[in-house]
């Protein structure tokens, strides 16, 4: 027993690769975790989706450019392409917003899938779709930390007005704070945090990042700093056992972080129902009592 744990989670600390991963899943998880707030609560799941879709053909590409930032550069080009030319075809069109969203963004990855097929990249197509924590280059990590660097620093830089926009859009156009720009720059956070999450956790899994760390942590508390907290947590708790089990059992890291992510899901969701059943018996019995 002493010997398996020595093996599985010490003995791999000594390895650059594995150190390298961990370091990548910390940035990643806070500052997914941030984005994940405004995504849940503005209801824009399917357009996180979809972004992450559409920056596919954008990877393809950039991975056959041999400079720095080839491939953030160019999923962020398709990715913010493809959101523009869905906002084209609402503005003149009768689709709704959900519609366009979906022809579009599967478009754009269908778009990807044919690149895939017609050349030679060096990444392989699983640690594309699915991610690839243990297997992240110096280059690719020099570049991971400075795109989850920059949305870190902004998220907290802005703070307020991101809650503010958040939670009482209508405030936030009163007081004149420059709704469509700040919109624009949200889209920029949301862009890149997608593209920091890819290495993670690949592109068709990226929603779960996007979603699970809020969702989850709603289920335990509902004051702000508590959820924002719980969420980091939880992402770096389903990061770590994600690495683990994907080191352990050989496995891609992006499917074992979802799992994870999932059961930490389930626990809330079982300690709410629970907390919500106890509730219910004890203003029960306060009745009782009164009457």
């Amino acid at each position: 027993m002493l010997e398996f744990l020595y093996d599985n989670f010490v003995d791999p600390l000594s390895f650059d690769f594995y150190r390298i991963a961990l370091i990548t899943s910390i940035l990643v998880s806070i500052s997914t975790a941030m984005t994940s707030l405004v995504i849940v609560n503005k209801s824009w799941a399917m357009l996180g989706m979809g972004l992450s879709n559409s920056v596919f053909p954008g990877v393809v590409i950039g991975s056959l450019i041999h400079f720095p930032l080839a491939i953030t550069i160019g999923a962020f080009s398709t990715g913010l392409a493809c959101f523009y030319l869905t906002s084209f075809i609402m503005s003149h069109s009768r689709l709704k917003a959900d519609a366009a969203l979906g022809m579009c963004y599967s478009c754009f990855f269908a778009l990807g899938l044919i690149l895939l097929s017609f050349v030679k990249t060096e990444q392989h197509i699983t640690h594309i779709l699915f991610g690839n924590l243990l297997g992240v280059e110096t280059s690719d990590f020099i570049e991971l930390c400075i795109i989850c660097g920059l949305v870190m620093v902004v998220t907290l830089f802005k703070f307020k007005d991101i809650i503010l926009f958040t939670f009482d859009e209508l405030q936030f156009r009163v007081l004149g704070l420059g709704y469509q720009r700040f919109y624009n720059l949200m889209l920029v956070i949301l862009t890149l945090t997608i593209i920091a999450s890819l290495q993670a956790i690949g592109i068709l899994l990226t929603i779960s990042y996007l979603v699970l760390p809020a969702v989850t942590a709603q289920l335990f508390s509902k004051r702000l700093r508590n959820v924002l907290l719980i969420a980091i947590g939880s992402n770096l708790f389903s990061s770590y056992w994600g690495i683990t089990l994907a080191y352990i059992l050989n496995i891609s890291t992006g499917p074992s972080i979802v799992v994870m992510q999932t059961l930490l899901f389930l626990c809330g969701f079982t300690y709410r129902k629970i907390a919500n059943w106890r509730t219910r018996q004890l203003r029960i019995k306060q009745a009782a009592v009164s009457n």
